[in-house]
């Protein structure tokens, strides 16, 4: 069996950085607040007949806002399907004022999943745990 390194974010960093020397990859650490975009678009957008665990493709275009176009398949045979899915009182201007709130700057794990994990780490090498 094949031992594999645990990799921190540095780790990760550090790949990316050596995988293209000759034209590196830019790395931004997010340092800043997140945006809670999903309970904007639960505000605003009907994604219900979209389809998107089964799209293959999904074709959003400036010129048609609150138009997405769907294929199902990579096949180039196949039509884009169109879904209007901005709500009825939605309208390019609501979707421009929309105010964007953040996330939590912690999220509070369930005591169940804390137990978890305690009772996880015993089992972890001391070199590897970064948790103790």
């Amino acid at each position: 069996m094949e031992k594999i390194k645990s990799q921190i974010v540095d780790d990760v960093k550090h790949d990316i950085n050596e995988a293209r020397p000759s034209k590196p990859f830019h790395i931004f650490n997010m340092t800043c607040i997140f945006l809670d975009f999903d309970a904007a678009g639960q505000e605003d957008i009907d994604k219900t007949h979209l389809g998107t665990k089964t799209a293959a493709w999904l074709l959003i275009d400036k010129a048609n806002p609150g138009v997405v176009k769907v294929k199902s398949s990579f096949s180039e045979m196949e039509t884009w399907e169109e879904y209007y899915v901005l709500k009825p009182e939605v309208n390019t201007e609501v979707i421009q004022s929309t105010t964007f709130y953040s996330l939590p700057a912690e999220i509070q794990l369930p005591k169940g999943k804390i137990t978890d994990i305690l009772n996880f780490l015993p089992h972890i090498k001391e070199e590897t745990n970064l948790f103790s």
